[in-house]
């Protein structure tokens, strides 16, 4: 269970509280004050196919979105694309792209490559724009997948196009 609170100037207070039977680290920062915790487990970090994988439907869903004048949506799409795209960046550096929490380390030239995948309106062109930015960064960070982009790389550009 978990209780936020908000105070002025927006400090934020997070609390948890945990059975003491499943109490355990969360993270590899965690440190015990006092008391008992089982050990930790690490969750499976997502693999470079099923990153890879996410973004090609993401590409999909969000042409047909900005095809079917779904505006939101298709931000909403093309914006996960871009995530998965910079995970696959940290995942190629070491770094821990969930929750982009190392997204601001990767270095500049990734950086400035998935920039125009930021969509800037809700206008069509401007989707597509946004959607052409980011297949061409996705797929320069997936070279972990060779394979698999070999056998969708026409079909994402194709996607891209509008």
């Amino acid at each position: 269970m978990y209780r936020v609170f908000i105070f002025p100037n927006c400090l934020e207070l997070d609390l948890s509280f945990t059975p003491a039977s499943t109490f355990r680290p969360g993270g590899p920062r965690f440190r015990l004050l006092f008391g008992e915790a089982l050990e930790r487990v690490d969750r499976p970090v997502e693999g470079a196919s099923e990153l890879f994988g996410y973004a090609v439907h993401h590409v999909l869903h969000a042409r047909a979105a900005i095809d079917r004048g779904r505006p939101w949506l298709a931000e909403y799409w093309i914006s996960a694309t871009r995530d998965h795209g910079l995970a696959l960046a940290c995942r190629r550096r070491d770094l821990d792209g969930s929750y982009g929490r190392d997204f601001d380390r990767l270095p500049p030239d990734v950086l400035t490559t998935f920039e125009p995948a930021i969509v800037r309106s809700l206008d069509r062109d401007e989707l597509y724009r946004a959607l052409r930015a980011v297949v061409p960064a996705l797929l320069a960070e997936a070279d972990e997948v060779g394979e698999m982009v070999t056998k969708v790389e026409q079909q994402l550009n194709a996607l891209a196009e509008g």
